[in-house]
């Protein structure tokens, strides 16, 4: 009967350190929550003048940032049966540029991978009448 007690006693022992535990991570991830929260809410409101957003935060609203790995443009670059000197002189680099972006060595500037997030969706009759295109100034120039 007593090794039964001290079963149970060891039980509720048990029950009542995890509850105790699960509350504080509770505790804390709800602190952690509302910390964050607040420095949010001070940055919003260091952006935001009244019912105006400042210049800065206006600027950065409108450009959309656009992420490009490596493997991106190699998917791109290969969807359209492109050399990497024919990307690159689409895009107005050179094809050593094209190469460092391809094996994450270097990132291509905003601009640029806005250039390459348009050949996203070219299909192939665009994607020639541009190569066409760079052809004939290349030719006339």
């Amino acid at each position: 009967m007593q090794d039964i007690a001290i079963a149970i006693g060891e039980m509720i022992h048990e029950l009542v350190n995890s509850e105790i535990e699960r509350r504080l991570t509770e505790n804390f991830k709800e602190e952690l929550f509302e910390k964050r929260l607040a420095e949010l809410e001070k940055q919003v409101s260091s952006c935001v003048c009244g019912n105006t957003l400042t210049a800065e935060a206006k600027r950065m609203s409108e450009i959309p940032k656009i992420r490009m790995k490596g493997a991106n443009i190699i998917a791109i670059r290969k969807r359209l049966n492109l050399s990497q000197a024919t990307f690159a002189r689409l895009l107005g680099v050179d094809r050593s540029c094209v190469n460092r972006w391809e094996h994450n060595k270097i990132k291509p500037s905003q601009q640029t991978v806005e250039r390459i997030s348009e050949y996203r969706g070219m299909g192939k009759k665009e994607l020639a009448s541009r190569l066409q295109k760079l052809e004939d100034e290349m030719w006339n120039s």
